[in-house]
Parts: C-alpha cells; structure tokens; sequence
C-alpha cells in the first residue's frame, strides 16, 4: 500500500529527471491484477509536497475506499468517471463532506435530488457546463410543458440547489472544473418555489384537537394545541429519532421540567435558531395549551411531553405525520399544508 504521512493512501509522487514532480493516485497490484480500473488517476492540483494537503489526501481516501468496495465484491453497478457530476455526487455522498452532519430526518431529501441530477445529467463533465445548459436542465427537473411552463417548480428548485452544494464542495477541494461551474450557478437565477403551507386558524386548530380526542389520540391533540399556540415547529414539539453510535436516539422535542416548568413557563430552544435561541411562552395565557397539558396527571409529567400513544413512547415523525393527515381528514378535510409542521401563528 502506498501512503504518506497525511494519510493518502495510494498517492505516489513520480519525479522526473528535469526535477518535475507527478503525483498520481495508483490503486494496489493486487486490485489492477483482479481487474479493477482505472489503474491511476493523475493528481493535477497537488503540487508534489512530500507531504499531501487534506484535501488531496481526502481524494485519495475515497478512490482507495472505491477500490475497496471491488475487492470486497461490493462494486457499484456504474462508477462515474472522474471529473463528472455523477463523480462530485458520489465524493459529496461518500467522503467526509458537510452531507455526513445532516440530520437523518433531512438527508432523504437530499437523496431524492442527488439521484434526479445523478440520473439526468451525471455524464456530463463538469468543465464542459454552461449557463444555458443549467437552464435547461432546470425546466427538464421541472418537468416543464411545450409552452415552458415549469410543472413541477419545487423538484426543479430542489436539484438546482442540490448541483450548488456538491459543486462548491468540489470547488473546497479545488477539483477542476468547480470553481468556473460553482460561480456560473451564483449567477444563475432560479424560479423560487412558493410556500405550500398555509397558516392554521384558530378554528381549524381547535377543530383538529377535538377530532385527535374522537380518534383517542390524546397526545397528538396536545401537540396541535403546542405548535399553534406557541408557533413551533413540528421537531420541536415532538422531537426526532437520530441514528448514533449507540443505536437510536430521540433528541429536540418538548421534556416536562426542562423546557415545560413548574409554574407553566415554556422555555425551548428552537431547531429553526439551530438551537441557539429560545423560545419563551407564558402558557397560563394560552387557555387551550393549558386545557391539554392541565389534563396529564402530575406524576405523568416526567420525560417528553408528547408521546405516542401505542408505543409510549416519542412519535417518529412519519408516525405522527400519518395520524396528522388522518385527523384532517376527520376534521373536513381542512386546506392546510403538510404535516403542519410550520406556518403557525399563535392565538
């Protein structure tokens, strides 16, 4: 195996006899002999130091893991060429980036758009894009008619921002072709989607509450009456199931004596803040609040407020998201946005 100081598994420094200095990624004999491909990969941003930069030092850490996976058995079904968009994606996905600290409540979403750009545009190399070629490509995520008309403008949205992040990724780690096509998509203006949540009226608040009671979800009538009335987001009532090294693990909703206290003072630090403001309530002022959390016995008032009701334990936001959906529906079909996570103003 070769491998520096920094790291860099299967960097080799060739110099020449004019003192020139080629670095190349070289993969094992043992994998160019089993068959794997390409044998080396030219290194054109390292500069030949003895020692290589981390970022060129990330970059071969993940050509080596790729050769790897062959040798396990685990090849992918179609490796990208190098110095395509499917390749920055697969980097972005695969080698420690920004994408490893998003949440697992967010990353499907990432996913969804990654693999609509992977699939429509990946071939294309990445210093060979245009402004034209990015605008074309928006209406074809966007699903656009003969007239131009864009149908689908939030799935469009959704992959243009998508092709932003992995391309500044690339441009950090100073791979050819990111920096022209990250500053072309800066320039770039795009369609910016209209919101699809509406804000809850009182009515439908208070109808929604009723109906969750009918259903015998007494818990989720509670987080209604919280997220309306205190204008939270869906996460920071309920909270989030979160993969760790432990297994998982719920963090961020809404615990009895932490952030609900005593003398019914809501204290809670917001997800929309990243957690570094706090939202403060006088729940005294909010007779629905109080009518739902007045009703939980006072030996019950220990660990997250909301539960659900046929686990007892914190909901899974696609649990809850479902029964959500249901209790509008009961309630008359309420024109209200999804999982009525945000929008809310407090009564």
């Amino acid at each position: 195996m070769i491998v520096d100081e920094n790291h860099a598994p299967g960097r080799k420094r060739m110099v020449r006899a004019n003192g020139r200095v080629n670095v190349y990624w070289v993969a094992s004999p043992a994998a160019v002999k089993a068959g794997y491909r390409p044998k080396t990969v030219p290194l054109s941003n390292d500069q030949g130091e003895v020692v290589a930069t981390p970022e060129i030092a990330a970059r071969c850490r993940a050509l080596w893991a790729e050769m790897l996976e062959f040798m396990a058995g685990i090849q992918r079904p179609s490796r990208s060429a190098v110095g395509t968009i499917a390749w920055i994606i697969d980097l972005y996905q695969d080698a420690d980036s920004p994408y490893q600290t998003i949440r697992a409540s967010t990353r499907p979403g990432y996913d969804r758009s990654l693999a609509i750009v992977k699939d429509t545009v990946g071939h294309r190399r990445l210093d060979t894009v245009t402004a034209a070629d990015v605008r074309r490509w928006f209406k074809k995520w966007g699903r656009a008619g003969d007239d131009g008309a864009i149908a689908n403008p939030r799935r469009a949205y959704g992959c243009a921002q998508m092709l932003r992040i992995v391309v500044k990724f690339g441009k950090g780690l100073r791979f050819p072709g990111c920096r022209d096509l990250s500053e072309i998509l800066t320039d770039t203006e795009f369609p910016v989607p209209k919101g699809r949540r509406q804000a809850m009226s009182a009515a439908q608040a208070a109808a929604m509450v009723a109906k969750a009671h009918e259903l015998g979800w007494p818990n989720l009538a509670r987080a209604v009456a919280l997220q309306f009335g205190c204008a939270l987001r869906q996460k920071d009532v309920i909270g989030e199931w979160l993969k760790g090294p432990r297994g998982e693990q719920w963090a961020a909703g809404l615990l009895w004596g932490e952030h609900i206290k005593a003398d019914w003072r809501l204290e809670k630090p917001t997800s929309k803040s990243n957690f570094s403001e706090i939202a403060e309530f006088d729940l005294r002022l909010l007779p629905t609040v109080m009518a739902e959390l007045g009703s939980v016995p006072s030996t019950s008032r220990i660990g997250p407020v909301i539960l659900d009701e046929r686990s007892g334990r914190p909901y899974r936001q696609r649990e809850f998201a479902r029964r959500f959906r249901e209790v509008v529906r009961a309630a008359g079909d309420l024109e209200y946005g999804r999982q009525g996570g945000r929008g809310l103003r407090r009564l």
